[in-house]
């Protein structure tokens, strides 16, 4: 309301200026100074409202840069879904065409019925959103200051929008609400868990795990219940099926987030995509190359083998670590955490590190790189035994120093081929609002599962892998021991030329575990299903590790020979199984999905990928003064021998005594 005047007709009011207060003098201006002038009180600056006020006649449409200047009583037609909410820039008018805060009212007319509701106006221009809970259709919305007219004047005054309510978009149905017809979620989308906001027409992101919608072709929309950790993006609350790539994170888009943003590359070494490639990365084949090498000579100079059990624990705990990374690993992880990532990548036979490769690579061409490290590590290993067979210094070598080192790479190699083949194997299916479905590969879903012909192509290398070399070797560690009893069969006589090999991975653990390390294959094997195909179900895979890692601690198995290797192994078993619950109890009780992380940083996985990176580090410093401690006790015992040798006296040719060591000391 005004502070000087508020209602009536104020175009002839008596004012007495001689109580006025000296800021309002320039009010008085009549020769009497009795003569109220309003033309002084109505101006467009931000104190005329709080001057004078009076009851509303007009409401007008205005514009909020402008607050203060009213535009005009007509709208442009509105196009709107059921429940949506028109935005509305007004203010009222009153008498003078001051700017006034009061109460309007508006009708909603189809002809048939009249709806009535009132809006607060302030003394400025404003925007309101109106809600519109009509049935499809077009419409009027009237707005004025009078509820009734009874002039044809108050008729005159009346501001007016068109309003077109249209049929609810794809992926919505009209249903009624305790406000009227709004637009809510299909019966589809509430089947999977998806709530919709009708205001905005905005996606409700489900609670229930990482599942993508999109529209897939004209008037079909497509879900799918598991998109992948790595490319979903965890923090989303809501989103519109006009900009479904709001689901996905770094820089991913398309069916399941399997693509690139724009002509963005993937990156080796994490789930990013960038902008930044070039065909000049495929240079990194030479460091690449070196590092293959300098992997065979870390473990002869280290003895770093499979041979004396140092490394088994930390391959089988790198493994678990890195087949649930979206458990283990938070986006937001320190700094420390980022460093110590890359002694897992490296344990699984990973870059470690961010980095391009070529321009536009697609998850096709990244998972094809995935085997080439691998089968480089396999010719690496092809070219040792080939060598042992020319040259017979390198063949003795290879008997007792190399043969353990090519059992080692085997064992990484073998991770790494488990992991990557299930990622070719993996796959989704598609639901689609036309109800029919289909078949899509899980880290692109684009290409149709087993009839895209690039798919089509690494599903059958990745057969050949698994049939020729992952089965084989599993069931050759896990049932060596009981082939070894059969080698005098002929159909078994091949046992005997790779025993050396298979001596190898058994060296270190006592006569009846030596099935042991293909137990642990028949583990990793189990856990990759389990995180491929439950990852919705985080809660059930922590579990799984849990009673897995438990039952071997708490049953008192002492697998191996040294009891020091036996104590490190405890260590890391109690290590996962620590980590694990402090995942599920501080993060996901009663949770379904890891969307959260509460631990600060990964406190938790920084300490337990700590533990284990500082027990490498210990075995390391071990096996370095291992052979120097050897060395100095050769030494040592050389120089006693020498003390207690016995001289005899001799005389030469010449008739001299010499002093000669006996033929047998005593």
């Amino acid at each position: 309301a005004g502070s000087v005047l508020y209602g009536g007709n104020i175009d002839n009011c008596i004012l007495d200026c001689s109580n006025m207060p000296p800021q309002y003098h320039h009010l008085c201006t009549h020769s009497s100074g009795k003569m109220f002038n309003i033309s002084t009180a109505i101006s467009n600056d931000d104190n005329s409202t709080s001057l004078i006020s009076s009851d509303p006649t007009i409401v007008c449409f205005c514009n909020v840069s402008d607050p203060f200047v009213c535009l005009n009583n007509h709208h442009a037609p509105v196009y709107v879904y059921p429940g949506q909410q028109v935005s509305v820039s007004l203010m009222a008018l009153g008498q003078r065409n001051s700017i006034v805060a009061s109460i309007v009212f508006m009708w909603y007319l189809d002809f048939n019925t009249i709806l009535n509701s009132a809006l607060q106006t302030s003394n400025y221009c404003n925007v309101y959103n109106i809600s519109v809970s009509h049935e499809f259709g077009a419409y009027l919305l009237f707005i004025s200051t009078e509820k009734t007219f009874s002039t044809f004047a108050d008729i005159m005054n009346i501001t007016a929008i068109p309003i077109t309510v249209q049929s609810c978009p794809l992926g919505f149905s009209l249903q009624n609400d305790s406000f009227g017809p709004v637009c809510g979620c299909s019966e589809q989308l509430q089947l999977h868990g998806f709530k919709c906001y009708a205001a905005d027409q905005s996606i409700i992101s489900s609670p229930s795990g990482a599942k993508w919608i999109s529209i897939v072709s004209p008037k079909v929309i497509g879900i799918v219940d598991n998109c992948p950790f790595e490319y979903y993006n965890t923090s989303l609350e809501t989103f519109s099926l006009q900009n479904p790539d709001k689901q996905c994170q770094h820089n991913h888009s398309g069916i399941l987030c399997g693509q690139c943003q724009g002509n963005q590359s993937m990156m080796l070494g994490s789930s990013q995509c960038t902008s930044a490639c070039s065909n000049t990365y495929l240079l990194l084949i030479i460091p690449f190359a070196v590092m293959g090498v300098a992997l065979v000579g870390f473990l002869l100079a280290f003895d770093f083998t499979v041979a004396n059990g140092t490394i088994n624990i930390f391959i089988l705990y790198a493994f678990v670590i890195k087949s649930n990374a979206y458990l283990f690993f938070s986006p937001s992880c320190n700094p420390v955490m980022k460093i110590l990532s890359v002694f897992i990548a490296w344990l699984n036979l990973d870059l470690g590190i961010e980095t391009c490769f070529y321009e536009h690579m697609e998850s096709i061409g990244k998972v094809w790189l995935k085997f080439a490290f691998s089968l480089y590590a396999a010719a690496i290993i092809g070219a040792i035994v080939l060598a042992g067979r020319i040259s017979t210094k390198i063949s003795r070598l290879c008997r007792y120093r190399i043969i353990p080192v090519i059992a080692t790479l085997i064992l990484l190699f073998y991770s790494k081929m488990l992991r990557t083949v299930l990622i070719i194997f993996t796959f989704e299916r598609m639901d689609m609002s036309n109800g029919k479905h289909q078949l899509i590969w899980t880290y692109d879903g684009s290409k149709e599962y087993l009839v895209d012909k690039y798919h089509i192509a690494l599903f059958i290398f990745g057969l050949l892998v698994t049939i020729f070399f992952i089965i084989p070797y599993t069931l050759l560690l896990l049932l060596t021991p009981y082939l070894m009893k059969l080698s005098h069969w002929r159909v078994f006589s091949w046992i005997n030329r790779i025993k050396p090999l298979v001596d190898s991975h058994e060296a270190p653990f006592k006569d009846r575990y030596r099935f042991w390390t293909g137990a642990m294959l028949v583990y990793r094997i189990a856990l990759v299903i389990a995180s491929a195909y439950f990852s919705q179900q985080p809660g059930l895979i922590l579990f799984m590790i849990i009673i897995v890692h438990a039952g071997i601690v708490f049953s008192g198995f002492a697998v191996y020979k040294n009891w020091i290797i036996s104590a490190i192994e405890t260590t890391l078993h109690v290590n996962i199984i620590i980590n694990s619950m402090a995942i599920y109890f501080l993060n996901l009780e009663g949770h379904d999905f890891p969307s959260d992380f509460k631990i600060d940083d990964c406190l938790s996985s920084t300490i337990s990928i700590g533990v284990s990176f500082i027990c490498f580090f210990l075995i390391l410093l071990y096996n370095t003064f291992k052979p120097l401690r050897v060395w100095i006790k050769m030494k040592m015992e050389y120089f006693q021998v020498n003390e207690n040798v016995v001289q005899m006296p001799v005389h030469n040719e010449d008739g001299d005594q010499e002093n000669r060591e006996p033929l047998l000391n005593e």
